[in-house]
């Protein structure tokens, strides 16, 4: 008979954390697993021109924080949150190793808000995107909570504006300072919020943001592993802003390539039409260009469309 066991609290845990050399396998696997996105994450964030630096800056920071993470979690020894804790962090570093591209931010903002809910305990978590797109994702997802992130007021927007984390254990504390926040917040059922900033490169990209249903105030190692999943957010988040930067550049790029390509064969067939050299045609499309306030490819495409720019006006 095994007397007493259901009252162990690391027996729910399926096994991975029975003694101090569990927890330590685990996190040497997340040490591993981290140096291994590390180089994941250093390429994906250098892909682009003039963002070999960002690479290299925030994998050095996501490396450092989630570093100080792993030994406050070993500090803590064998307990349910420390292996919650662990658990998250190699799900969410597993995630991100997981595509080539990167992976999908709203999709892996969630998984990061529901480990924020295991880790933590607290009663609904929210990541706020404010650039490069705006966004709110939030577990459980509830109308109630989302407004409460949309407010430009309250602990998250404070947080995203100064990029410190703010604490409030009790918020009925808190009405004259937030005093739309406060009263919302309340009528919800959170009486404690904690927001973290997160950031890459030096520009603010949002907050990750936990509500609590009871007043407490949130240990330091608590507060370390909240700012330890930011980062993954933050992460998550520049490898989204690069993504688009490189969309965005490939889309100049291409009609660059296409404007080129009109105004080439615009020459030509003016040339022929009107008896006259390339040069020639080209400075009569210029001419055109500038006298009617139009872009070279626009007359290019009115060319080929059968307009004539040596025509009268």
């Amino acid at each position: 008979m095994h007397t007493g066991s259901s009252a162990d609290p690391c027996r729910a845990e399926a096994g991975v954390a029975q003694d101090g050399s569990a927890l330590d396998r685990l996190l040497d696997g997340i040490v591993y697993d981290l140096y291994a996105a590390s180089l994941d994450l250093h390429a994906l964030l250098g892909l682009l021109p003039g963002h070999e630096k960002l690479g290299h800056e925030r994998t050095h920071t996501v490396i450092d924080r989630l570093d100080a993470v792993i030994s406050t979690i070993r500090q803590a020894g064998v307990r349910p949150r420390s292996v919650e804790a662990a658990k998250a962090l190699r799900e969410l570093i597993g995630l991100m190793r997981a595509s080539s591209s990167g992976p999908d931010l709203e999709a892996y903002l969630v998984e990061l808000t529901r480990s924020c809910l295991r880790v933590f305990g607290v009663a609904a978590a929210a990541v706020v995107v404010r650039s490069p797109l705006n966004l709110v994702v939030t577990s459980p997802d509830l109308p109630a909570v989302r407004e409460l992130c949309e407010l430009c007021e309250g602990p998250g927007h404070e947080a995203h504006v100064t990029g410190l984390p703010v604490a409030v254990s009790d918020l009925a504390a808190a009405g004259d300072r937030w005093p739309m926040f406060s009263a919302l917040a309340q009528a919800a059922g959170y009486l404690a919020v904690h927001a973290v900033a997160l950031s890459s490169g030096g520009v603010m990209r949002g907050t990750l943001i936990l509500f609590d249903d009871d007043v407490r105030t949130m240990p330091e190692q608590d507060t370390l592993i909240a700012r330890g999943l930011a980062e993954l957010a933050s992460a998550a988040i520049a490898v989204e802003a690069v993504t688009r930067e490189g969309e965005q550049v490939a889309a100049r790029l291409s009609t660059a390539l296409a404007d080129n390509a009109a105004v080439e064969q615009a020459k030509g067939v003016l040339a022929e039409r009107h008896a006259m050299t390339i040069p020639a045609a080209h400075a009569a499309m210029t001419e055109h260009a500038d006298r009617h306030g139009l872009g070279l490819s626009e007359v290019a495409r009115a060319v080929l469309a059968g307009g004539d720019v040596l025509g009268p006006g």
